[in-house]
């Protein structure tokens, strides 16, 4: 929190207005962690995702944030097990990370894909795993000289690749 009542502080100091900063800070760390925005066709794909294959969730962050957005999107259901880098002790782009999710559901390596939006943390964490990579990538991002992805650019185009 402190860290990012100083954002704030930085943020607002040149408009010359005074604000309480605790009270700021608390407020916004509320709405975010109450907050969800999803990608168009999300619910459809994890519909039918989640009634053919076994789903599970791996994110970085905080577990009052995460569990937060998680519960304000209604989709804690669809995942038989959510997993948060705060509560694991690693964090993607480590690989132990995404190891630590299949060894907690029993799950095959060879047997799973790994679906992630980031070149940066999800790629090497499901790369050093040895788990086949799906990169989202709506904003069509250069990734071509990245090996073992998949590239797709609609959450839909999902439900025709796998």
């Amino acid at each position: 929190m402190e860290v990012m009542q100083l954002s704030i502080t930085d943020s607002l100091k040149d408009y010359g207005v005074s604000f309480d900063e605790p009270l700021i800070t608390k407020s916004y760390w509320e709405l975010f962690c109450s907050s969800a925005y999803l990608e168009p066709g999300a619910i459809e794909v994890l519909d039918v995702l989640s009634k053919k294959h076994r789903l599970f969730c791996m994110t970085n962050g905080y577990s009052e944030s995460q569990r937060g957005r998680l519960k304000a999107a209604n989709l804690e259901h669809y995942f038989e097990g959510v997993f948060i880098s705060e509560e694991l002790g690693v964090a993607k782009p480590n690989p132990k990370a995404l190891e630590v999710c299949l060894e907690k559901l029993a799950l095959n390596k060879d047997e799973t894909i790994y679906i992630g939006d980031s070149l940066k943390n999800d790629y090497p964490a499901a790369n050093g795993a040895d788990i086949h990579f799906y990169l989202y990538n709506p904003t069509n991002i250069k990734a071509r000289e990245h090996k073992g992805l998949t590239e797709f650019s609609h959450l839909k185009d999902l439900l025709d690749i796998l």
